[in-house]
């Protein structure tokens, strides 16, 4: 699956507000079958009510990675420490860049 079509899968910020997917897609696609590490500043989190202050918010653009790269692994950093469950691969650690 191309990674506009899991950014939009995922409500990912990576397409559609910023269009970034396409350039991603364009340097990353030889890669896809890679044992490749990416890490992700920032994991965010979309839900108005809560913002990116909550435990269990985020992750989106680290579902797109993980989905993308099936043998990747996939880390991201967040000064709010989140609790989300995004399989073996991803790994979020709580800290400031």
């Amino acid at each position: 699956m191309s990674l506009n079509k899991l950014a939009e899968k995922y409500k990912s910020d990576k397409y559609g507000i910023h269009f970034y997917t396409p350039i991603y897609q364009r340097y990353m696609q030889n890669k896809k079958n890679q044992k490749i590490n990416i890490f992700e500043i920032g994991v965010g989190g979309l839900e108005p009510k809560v913002g990116y202050s909550g435990l269990k918010t985020g992750g989106e653009s680290l579902k797109m990675w993980r989905d993308f790269f099936k043998k990747g692994k996939i880390v991201g950093l967040d000064i709010v420490k989140k609790n989300l469950k995004l399989g073996k691969r991803v790994e979020i650690f709580h800290g400031s860049q």
